[in-house]
């Protein structure tokens, strides 16, 4: 470690030594190697400078640079990589949409099939999914036109692993699963326990989103071992968040916490801005349940603040709607609704699917309080509208839920109770306890004990067994609140 200390430093000084005098040519190799050093150690924020002076050496002085097309690209390829995780999708985009351009009527290379995969990799998480799946697929054709050999077939397996995660996004889980899959069988046969461990992680994400919790738990669990085994901090971030996820949906929240906790520890030490707001948000969402609010609003403040200094719409927006929830869960609704305002401007501007849903599910909840009914199923059913159209998703429940609040308030019990039904049909599905129990709490709301007691009772003793079984203080909190009212 000493000894690389060492070169890295050296490399360094050749760097700055030639970028500074009359032959910067003479300082490629050097550069490049420096900018090696610093990603191999996740020192980002030297890395990017590396980069970019590479990047405008090759660009003034191509010419006289031996191999300087591919350097170009390898360049780009990792600029783009940092480009994502500091959150600068668009920039990323635009670096490797260039690159591949450039690569255009050549034979392909790994650095091709790999900026086409960083570029698809980009516009998924732009959410743009249509056309991640359009590059993917066209990453994994590529790399089945490279050299015969080991490295043609581990591009083709990332390739294929980058595809199954696109496909997952957009929906699509069934041929994901079986994509992720395949590419597990791949990696096992090559014995490349790196791609192993990245394929299990995606076939497990795919198996939770199926409903498969405790199915997917094994897998995820073996991929977060091999990364914190191999040191792969980069990867580890994603497997300690994922491994999050499905705590989660198992109801084990202690365990949900400490690895989110941990997620966060890690991507704040290799600097994964991204990472580090996601995984303050999904601290802070574990903590509502745990009806620790006032730490849960910790998280979500300092998510505020972070994108106040630096601007990240989209997380900024997540933020303001769960710490609405938390002053709602804390009796605070007036406080929410202020909160829904600038989380609204936020939606509004992003036009991200994820916050504009989040936003429309806490105006149905205000207008809800605000005894505003008719205002409060319309946002219910636009939210449905949009997440039935980008395929189902964790919030279709909650959506229906609170559509069926508003139904009550209106006096249409009747209906209401279909909606619940509805909602009960995909929460079981889904095996999402946590709104499963919700479920039966908003039956048991909308048949008062006075007016409808066998029916009142009946859902309080369902939430009750569950609640046994899965437990959570917060809807623990709101039973108890439903069942003694006047307390």
């Amino acid at each position: 470690a000493r000894r690389e200390a060492g070169e890295a430093v050296a490399a360094e000084a050749l760097a700055h030594h030639w970028g500074e005098s009359d032959e910067p040519v003479r300082a490629v190799a050097p550069l490049r190697e420096a900018a090696e050093g610093a990603l191999r150690v996740a020192s980002h924020e030297a890395a990017e400078g590396h980069l970019a002076r590479l990047a405008e050496i090759l660009t003034k002085h191509g010419g006289e640079i031996e191999g300087a097309a591919a350097l170009r690209a390898w360049t780009a390829l990792e600029r783009g990589r940092l480009a994502r995780l500091r959150g600068d999708l668009e920039g990323a985009c635009v670096l490797l949409a260039e690159a591949v351009e450039a690569e255009m009527g050549t034979e392909p290379s790994t650095v091709t099939v790999q900026l086409v995969r960083g570029w698809g990799e980009a516009e998924r998480q732009r959410g743009r999914t249509g056309d991640a799946i359009v590059l993917q697929r066209r990453a994994v054709a590529l790399s089945t036109r490279l050299a015969p050999g080991d490295e043609a077939r581990r591009e083709e397996i990332q390739s294929r692993l980058a595809l199954a995660v696109a496909l997952r996004a957009a929906g699509e889980v069934g041929e994901a699963l079986e994509v992720a899959q395949a590419a597990v069988a791949a990696a096992e046969s090559l014995r490349d326990r790196s791609l192993l461990a990245r394929g299990l992680n995606t076939a497990g994400i795919c198996l939770m989103n199926l409903g498969r919790h405790r199915d997917a738990l094994e897998p995820v669990e073996r991929a977060t071992a091999m990364w914190r085994e191999r040191g792969d901090v980069r990867n580890l971030v994603a497997g300690l968040n994922n491994l999050g996820i499905v705590y989660e949906r198992l109801v084990e929240l202690d365990r949900a916490l400490r690895a989110y906790g941990e997620a966060l520890r890690v991507a704040h030490q290799i600097g994964h801005r991204r990472a580090v707001l996601a995984n303050h948000i999904n601290a802070g969402q574990v903590l509502q349940w745990l009806d620790n609010q006032s730490e849960a609003m910790r998280h979500f403040e300092q998510v505020i603040e972070a994108c106040r200094e630096r601007s990240d719409d989209v997380a900024q927006g997540l933020a303001l709607v769960n710490l609405a929830w938390s002053r709602i869960h804390e009796g605070e609704d007036a406080a929410a609704e202020r909160l829904l305002t600038q989380a609204q401007d936020l939606a509004e501007r992003t036009r991200d699917h994820t916050l504009t849903v989040s936003a429309l599910l806490l105006r149905s909840r205000v207008a809800w309080a605000n005894r505003d009914f008719d205002e409060a199923e319309g946002a219910a059913d636009e939210a449905l509208s949009r997440i039935r159209s980008a395929g189902g998703g964790d919030e279709l429940t909650a959506a229906l839920r609170l559509r069926a609040k508003a139904e009550s308030g209106q006096g249409r019990t009747a209906t209401a109770r279909r909606t619940l039904g509805e909602a009960l049909t995909e929460a079981r599905r889904s095996r999402e306890r946590r709104e499963e129990i919700q479920t039966h709490l908003v039956l048991a709301e909308i048949h008062p004990l006075a007016r409808h007691p066998w029916r009142h009772a009946r859902h309080l003793r369902r939430a009750r067994r569950l609640l046994e079984r899965f437990p959570v203080p917060l809807l623990r909190r709101l039973m108890a609140e439903l069942a003694h009212p006047n307390r």
